[in-house]
């Protein structure tokens, strides 16, 4: 009976690992292919970063740019996110640029007036998951 219990826990933890690595690889290769939309326009593609949100919950990334390029912010997420959300703030706290559609890819694409250090709020609108963003400029 033991026996049994221990190997049904062990199941389980190897099924939500594989879940987790499924919908973590999901998230990337649809951040990576959004890219390279991106770099098929133009534009130079600047790391990405990622991380889980749960329904509600935001993400703040700094980010140093010039005033002299054209930027895009691009975040998509997993098959669970619904609605994931980017709002660009500067060094002052107000918005700049925003993507508030009601998708799970977020574009947003502005010029910066001025270079210097800017805020990206990422909002997990509704849903849950895995996500990745990228920063490009031209």
């Amino acid at each position: 009976m033991m026996k049994k219990f221990f190997l049904s826990i062990l199941f389980l933890v190897i099924g939500l690992g594989t879940l987790h690595a499924d919908n973590y690889d999901d998230a990337k290769s649809n951040a990576y292919a959004a890219a390279l939309s991106l770099r098929a326009t133009g534009y130079n593609l600047k790391g990405y970063q990622g991380e889980y949100l749960g329904s509600g919950e935001t993400v703040i990334y700094r980010v140093y740019m010039y005033s002299y390029n054209e930027y895009a912010v691009l975040g998509a997420g997993d098959s669970r996110v619904q609605d994931l959300d980017v709002e660009i703030y500067d060094g002052d706290g107000n918005l700049i640029a925003s993507d508030k559609d009601s998708s799970d890819v977020s574009l947003v694409r502005f010029n910066p007036p001025y270079t210097g250090t800017y805020y990206v709020r990422t909002k997990m609108y509704s849903g849950h998951g895995y996500f990745f963003q990228m920063v490009g400029w031209k």
